[in-house]
């Protein structure tokens, strides 16, 4: 476990999963949400050393990035993607970011990438 991170102070909801993130080598999380109400995504931004730390990272993802479908004759959506961005203090950073409607499919994609991720070999 990383010492420098205060995991207590981070979203219960994404808190695990910013965890195992952390265990991949080569790979350091920066920022994260969970999202907080209805319309808010979720992410975790990180670095990445390498393109093979990314890769590797990137691989343990589900494999399922969005769906459109029905549950009980109600529609629902979710959509995770990766985004890239330049920032002056950090360089190159990364970010999983995560998107579900209604709100309680974004809570499970993020447990679903976390059993993705808790499930490498």
């Amino acid at each position: 476990m990383r010492k420098h991170i205060k995991y207590n102070e981070i979203d219960i909801e994404i808190r695990n999963l910013v965890y195992l993130i952390n265990e991949f080598e080569g790979i350091k999380t920066l920022f994260s949400c969970s999202g907080h109400q209805t319309g808010e995504q979720g992410y975790i931004t990180f670095k990445a050393d390498s393109q093979k730390a990314l890769n590797n990272l990137v691989t343990h993802l589900p494999k399922r990035w969005n769906y459109m479908g029905f549950r009980k004759n109600q529609p629902e959506s979710s959509y995770l993607w990766i985004n890239v961005e330049l920032m002056p203090e950090w360089g190159l950073v990364y970010s999983i970011r995560f998107e579900g409607f209604p709100f309680y499919v974004q809570r499970e994609l993020i447990i679903e990438t976390e059993t993705h991720i808790n499930a490498k070999p």
